[in-house]
Order: structure tokens, then sequence, then C-alpha cells
């Protein structure tokens, strides 16, 4: 879900910053956190 976020938010379509913030909270296993920091270095 947060790759299609990524690429909702690269193609203009949504700000999904809320779904990036829950989704990153709810994270406990260190690959998906990374994961998650890749998406969201991607972001910026």
């Amino acid at each position: 879900m947060a790759l299609q976020a990524s690429v909702y938010e690269h193609l203009k379509l949504a700000n999904l910053s809320v779904f990036f913030e829950s989704a990153n909270q709810a994270l406990s296993a260190q690959q998906l956190k990374s994961i998650s920091r890749a998406l969201e270095d991607l972001r910026d």
C-alpha cells in the first residue's frame, strides 16, 4: 500500500502525508521500517 501511495503522490493524484504518518507508527518489523524510510526519502 505504501508503494502505491508513493506512486499516487508522484503522479500528483493525492497528498498522502497522513497515510504515511499513520503507517510509520504502526510498523514494528525492522525491514518494513527500512522500506518505509526509503519511500519517505523518495517523497522529498
